[in-house]
């Protein structure tokens, strides 16, 4: 990532010290730019990731609605929350249980993790980045000098 810049807006959720609604601009080194628009104090649950690109579409939505991948003159639709259990481990689980089993079975084996702590780290830098835009309201460089071994 190149750069961050995000506002937030404080509400009802200011005594929690978090802001009920964020807006991120993440601009990648090639240029790319993305946004990011994150809410939490709404009373409905609701959220989406959507990714465009000049080949294909990847749109993650509620629960209700699923996942579409539009892509080559097609499109396929899943649900990977309720509409099928994924397989991890050995173990049928939703989502948020396969990736805790995963992490655990790698702790306890050795084996690498599917993510690596690199990206996990960068990820966390560019959170951190936002969470310093939004506090600052300049743009902000994700930064991260911890070293990562496993």
């Amino acid at each position: 990532m190149r750069q961050v810049y995000a506002v937030g807006h404080w509400g009802a959720l200011q005594d929690l010290g978090v802001y009920d609604s964020i807006l991120a601009l993440i601009t990648f080194e090639d240029g790319t730019v993305a946004s990011l628009e994150t809410g939490w104090a709404s009373p409905v649950s609701s959220w989406q990731f959507y990714a465009a690109g000049d080949k294909a579409v990847l749109q993650i939505t509620t629960p209700e609605l699923g996942t579409a991948f539009h892509g080559s003159g097609h499109t396929q639709v899943a649900n990977p929350l309720y509409g099928f259990d994924p397989v991890t481990e050995g173990l049928t689980l939703n989502v948020y249980q396969a990736e805790l089993a995963h992490f655990t079975a790698c702790l306890d084996s050795g084996r690498r993790f599917l993510v690596a702590p690199e990206e996990a780290l960068a990820a966390v830098a560019v959170a951190e980045a936002i969470d310093r835009s939004a506090a600052s309201g300049h743009i902000q460089t994700p930064t991260d000098s911890r070293p990562v071994s496993y």
